[in-house]
């Protein structure tokens, strides 16, 4: 049979017996197959420890090395017709000239050319074969030590004093050839193979690019480019907690704000460049390489954090630090400054030394940046793509995201710390944000694919599922009939009565033995449930369910959550969150075994019921505790009009992960028929690799510590309890949907991710709750005291005058006007004032018949 190249099968015999899929010949003594001296390399190198994948791979080449001047001779890949590979690459054109490992072999045996290629770029699956190349590692330490961390299948360079290393999965921004010895592509390119000390199998290498390799792609300036002298700021934790605080008011995405931040910073130092990167992830356009090169690009002259306040101040930002700390400390801070506010009016007496120290209001805690950045990267692309265009806060759609790998994932694997904690992963979000916040829109473009794949299998299912029906119709007539002629031969006193009556008595048990189960149909999320129906659905529908809802309003006004069948439900939530086994005994409701099933869960709701959902007992019976919580701060007001993109390149990305997974088999426990029939899960335990676990446990007993009275986490020991458990089951996720397999260990990167979540999600609750404690008119007052130090202080009246004047005096009829909506009717405003009088952030004041209200110097002195 003739090959692709018109070569028949005889010539693809090697010496030894061989033929060139490494298959020896009956009776030949196998030996591994090898390829011709190349420059660099030894006769004879083994290809036998190739991975078996890039042998079958149809994408090879060969090579030729041109002489290229005085430069290094250029390696030139040669399609196996003998023609240039040149031109549009990565084409369907192209892909179909490549060849196959054996009729490479045999055009490399003519002697006309130097060695073997392979082709980096996507393949026909949607994934991408990468690459990342090392040149130069005999002389460059730095590039030397990177070698032994190199995923994938790794192997010397031609030349031997460089390494490659060739991996399958997501695409990537290329790192291109420059003085940092380090390349990386999943497209466009093709490496040369010579097998050469190779070690390792194929894994996506794509994580390691873009956070180990990118951020030395461009080097830092040498230190004699440097100037002689910079100025340094000394930095204290109350600095950096400031600037960070300051940091997280603004967004990153305007390229000149993030520049002149970046400027501010660089006195600082590393520091200041941890936090610059830290605040830069936040936006959909960061880019790690662009990121380090700017930041080596700085040279700031006149600048310093000073600047990154002032900036954080005209966007409304005022420092929560600030009223925390001792009075001789805000003072020595003034008396530095150089300037100093225009003094007031000399009919507004009250000097900043004549007033107070502002009482803290119960300031809230600062949120943390959302932990982008260890999602996996088609995640990440997705979520950053969407959050361009829809604006909402980055919390709101990862969780979003998160959600719905949850959901895909859960029925594949268990998580094992050790062998008496194993877990499911399957995971419970609660995401508080406004009406208005668009928590619909982020929702319906991530449950996409998950909606489409329900539709296709329902279509692929339902003619099994309605032969199902009718049997299970028909096996229930059948007992019932069977029943009735019992009942109907009870009493007769007669030896073939009797002898009937046994008969009837063993084919009812027959049949209730060999139940006919309905094939079950996938379903979408539950939303206006009750414990009854929830638990009966999910015990005899779909094995894998989750309770999503973007407006959880509904569920928590829903009958399940009435007076009387509240604690129910939540009980039954924990129930399914733990994945324990339970049989429901509810009169009057149809019940089935709760056996082996998966289920998440992902509410979003308005702030103001979560305390409806804890008078209910939410926290009381640990059901919160179960939940990922978050109350982003809202872009509402910032949210100017975005086109959407031409093509959604990473969401349609990000969907093939999410089908992958739905595409694999369920592990069903067949062992029994009524498990089989019931389609009961038994998912395999992916145990954590030994970095993972030692990640594992450090979080984990960090945490515990904190537990104790007067810990930070003493307020929420309910939630913290569970947070390594949560951290766990994110990290299989993230691994899952990364991989699209179920593998034996969990990495340790991985563990990494899903602790940085678990932790960003306990600060989130902490925050919560501590909100949730604080009483209204505190709340009151604090937004408003907020207001008149920020926004209100920008607004004008209809005659273009300022509503807050030089002195920082306002009428109570433009606080009602203007103001916080929470205090715009008077009496809530009155008693907000009230407390605000008491706080010493403001004063009443009567200026003939005007009611006004002057705010607190020491407030509207910048960090004062």
């Amino acid at each position: 049979m003739p090959t692709r190249l018109g070569v028949r099968d005889e010539h693809l015999q090697r010496p030894g017996g061989q033929t060139m899929n490494g298959c020896p010949r009956e009776g030949a003594v196998p030996t591994a197959p090898v390829i011709p001296s190349v420059e660099g390399c030894a006769i004879g190198v083994p290809l036998s420890h190739l991975p078996e994948a890039m042998r079958k791979a149809p994408r090879w080449l060969v090579w030729k090395s041109v002489s290229n001047g005085d430069k290094k001779p250029r390696k030139v890949p040669f399609y196996c017709n003998d023609t240039p590979r040149q031109g549009q690459l990565d084409t369907p054109e192209d892909r179909a000239r490549l060849a196959t490992f054996e009729e490479a072999l045999v055009v490399l045996e003519s002697g006309a050319y130097a060695g073997l290629g392979f082709a980096l770029g996507p393949d026909e699956d949607g994934r991408h074969w990468q690459g990342i190349d090392l040149d130069g590692t005999d002389t460059r330490p730095d590039l030397a030590a990177l070698v032994e961390r190199l995923p994938g299948y790794v192997e010397r360079s031609p030349s031997g004093k460089g390494w490659h290393a060739v991996g399958i999965g997501r695409d990537f921004a290329t790192l291109g050839s420059n003085a940092s010895g380090i390349e990386a592509y999943s497209r466009g390119r093709y490496f040369t193979v010579t097998g050469r000390d190779g070690r390792g199998d194929l894994e996506d290498i794509a994580d390691f690019v873009t956070v180990t390799l990118a951020p030395l792609h461009s080097p830092r300036p040498k230190a004699q480019d440097a100037p002689t002298e910079r100025p340094r700021v000394d930095t204290t934790d109350q600095l950096v907690r400031d600037l960070r605080s300051a940091l997280v008011s603004m967004r990153s995405d305007d390229r000149d704000l993030w520049v002149r931040m970046g400027l501010a910073l660089k006195p600082l130092g590393d520091q200041g460049r941890a936090l610059w990167l830290e605040w830069s992830q936040a936006s959909e356009k960061f880019d790690p390489k662009d990121a380090a090169r700017t930041w080596d690009s700085f040279k700031p002259e006149g600048t310093g954090p000073k600047a990154v306040f002032a900036e954080a101040q005209r966007s409304g930002w005022v420092n929560p630090a600030k009223r925390e700390r001792k009075p001789a400390e805000l003072r020595e801070q003034r008396d530095s400054r150089p300037q100093h506010p225009e003094p007031p009016p000399a009919d507004i007496h009250g000097e900043p030394d004549d007033w107070p120290t502002p009482g803290d209001l119960a300031a809230p805690i600062d949120g943390e940046p959302y932990p982008l950045s260890v999602f996996p990267q088609a995640a990440q692309n997705a979520i950053r793509e969407y959050a361009a265009f829809g604006q909402q806060p980055l919390p709101l759609i990862g969780s979003s995201a998160l959600a719905q790998m949850a959901l895909a994932a859960q029925g594949l694997a268990n998580v094992g710390i050790n062998d008496h904690l194993v877990s499911p992963i399957s995971l419970y979000l609660l995401l508080c944000a406004q009406s208005g916040e668009r928590k619909s829109a982020a929702d319906k473009f991530f449950g996409r694919a998950i909606k489409s794949w329900v539709r296709t299998t329902r279509e692929e299912r339902l003619p099994d599922h309605r032969r199902s029906v009718a049997m299970a119709a028909a096996h229930k007539t059948r007992v019932e009939g069977t029943k009735s002629k019992i009942k109907a031969m009870e009493g007769k006193d007669d030896p073939k009565a009797e002898e009937e009556l046994e008969r009837l008595e063993a084919r009812l048990v027959e049949l209730e033995q060999n139940p006919i189960i309905p094939v079950p149909l996938p379903s979408p999320s539950y939303e206006d449930v009750n414990p009854a129906s929830l638990a009966y659905a999910l015990a005899t529908g779909w094995p894998s369910g989750g309770l999503f809802s973007d407006e959880a309003g509904t569920v928590i006004g829903s009958q399940g959550l009435g007076e009387d069948s509240a604690t129910s439900l939540l009980a039954l939530l924990n129930i399914l969150w733990d994945a324990r086994e339970f049989l429901p005994t509810r009169k009057g409701a149809p019940v089935a075994e709760l056996r082996g099933r998966r289920f998440s869960a992902f509410l979003m709701m308005q702030p103001d019921l979560l305390p409806k959902l804890i008078d209910k007992g939410a926290r009381t019976i640990g059901f919160l505790a179960r939940f990922l919580l978050a109350a982003p701060r809202s872009t509402m007001g910032t949210r100017t009009y975005s086109e959407p993109p031409a093509s959604w390149r990473a969401l349609a990305d990000f969907e093939r992960h999410i089908l992958t997974l739905l595409g694999l088999p369920l592990p069903i426990d067949d062992t029994s028929e009524d498990k089989g029939a019931r389609m009961m899960l038994k998912p395999t335990v992916m145990r954590l690799s030994a970095g993972a676990k030692l990640a594992w446990i450090s979080y984990h007993d960090t945490v515990e510590r904190e537990l104790a009275d007067f810990g930070e986490f003493a307020e929420v020991r309910d939630v913290a309890a569970k947070s390594a458990e949560n951290a766990a089951r994110v990290a299989t996720i993230f691994q899952l949907f990364d991989h699209g397999r179920v593998t034996r260990e969990i990495e340790e990167h991985y563990m990494a991710g899903g602790i940085a979540v678990a932790a960003w999600h306990l600060a989130e609750a902490r925050r919560i709750f501590y909100e949730a404690d604080t009483p209204e008119v505190v709340l009151d007052a604090r937004e408003l005291s907020a207001w008149l130090t920020g926004k209100g202080r920008e607004l004008a009246n209809r005659d273009g005058e300022p509503i807050i004047d030089r002195a920082g005096v306002i009428s109570l009829r433009d606080v009602s006007k203007f103001g916080p909506n929470r205090t715009r009717d008077a009496l809530k405003r009155d008693v907000a004032i009230d407390l605000l009088e008491e706080s010493g952030h403001a004063r009443r004041i009567d200026r003939g018949r005007q009611r006004l209200l002057q705010i607190n110097p020491r407030l509207l002195v910048p960090g004062g």
